[in-house]
């Protein structure tokens, strides 16, 4: 069966997009900074027309947000459908707005990277501690809690392209969850309270890591695994697809958990391939 391929038109369009949330965001920007009459002295009218011109991007970038449709979770066909459209819609407005070009002026502060996040869509509060390297590629479908953590080089991917189709799946972060550094979170992927991922965990597709939760380093968790409260996962441990582990279950370090598997509450595992520890 032939893979559907997307269309030359469809390149077109994004960059048609791109060009014209561009022109739109630099020149509400460049009104702002432009428009106001001059006061004096000299530093005062310097101060205001860059607040103002910080200002006018943020408004315009909430109301953008507000206009364009943000994308609807599912496997979306690439080519002439309407869900994929209206993905390239928000997802073209999100690579603009985060374009290094553009954020610099926010990104430096965490409380002016967290306003324009939520200018953007994102779902978090004050109280979420986000480093300046993180890597969010549409953040109108992410959700933070308060107290979460990111460390530096942790990348959120909300779609996964392959196979003619896309797929697109919010990711949710509860409260209290540190993110440790390098690690990779999925489509789709939920994240329990209190949770702590080690740095270098990947979390796949459609993955539920419970409440309070331990992934270890470079632990790889992938598509539709259902881990219960305060369940451990070794550091390196690779649990397979549609693995299910009841509440304080435990997975030790360079496990290899075969796909289907079910652990029951309290059980220990370990080995590769993984089996139960009597």
């Amino acid at each position: 069966m032939a893979v559907r391929r997307e269309p030359w038109r469809v390149r077109v369009l994004q960059d048609g997009l791109r060009l014209v949330y561009l022109t739109v965001i630099v020149g509400a920007v460049v009104a702002g900074v432009l428009l106001p009459g001059r006061a004096y002295p000299l530093w005062r009218d310097v101060v205001g027309r860059v607040v103002v011109g910080l200002s006018a991007q943020i408004l315009v970038l909430a109301i953008l947000r507000m206009l364009v449709p943000r994308p609807l979770s599912g496997s979306h066909k690439v080519g002439r459908n309407r869900d994929y459209f209206r993905w390239l819609a928000s997802v073209c407005f999100a690579e603009v707005a985060l374009h290094p070009l553009l954020r610099f002026p926010f990104w430096f502060l965490h409380l002016t990277r967290v306003l324009y996040l939520r200018a953007l869509g994102a779902q978090l509060s004050v109280g979420v501690s986000l480093h300046e390297q993180i890597v969010v590629r549409e953040p109108s479908l992410v959700s933070l809690g308060s107290g979460s953590q990111l460390e530096p080089g942790v990348i959120i991917e909300v779609a996964l392209h392959g196979a003619g189709r896309i797929r697109v799946g919010q990711v949710t972060i509860g409260q209290g969850v540190l993110v440790g550094a390098h690690s990779i979170l999925m489509p789709g992927a939920t994240i329990g309270h209190d949770a702590r991922v080690e740095p270098g965990a990947v979390i796949g597709e459609d993955v539920k890591v419970g409440v309070g939760a331990f992934i270890g380093e470079g632990a790889h968790l992938e598509q539709g695994c259902d881990l219960g409260s305060y369940v451990a996962v070794g550091t390196g441990a690779i649990v397979g697809v549609g693995v299910k582990a009841g509440d304080r279950a435990r997975i030790e370090a360079g496990a290899v958990v075969e796909p289907g598997t079910i652990i029951k509450e309290r059980e220990r595992w370990t080995g590769a391939p993984a089996r139960r520890v009597e």
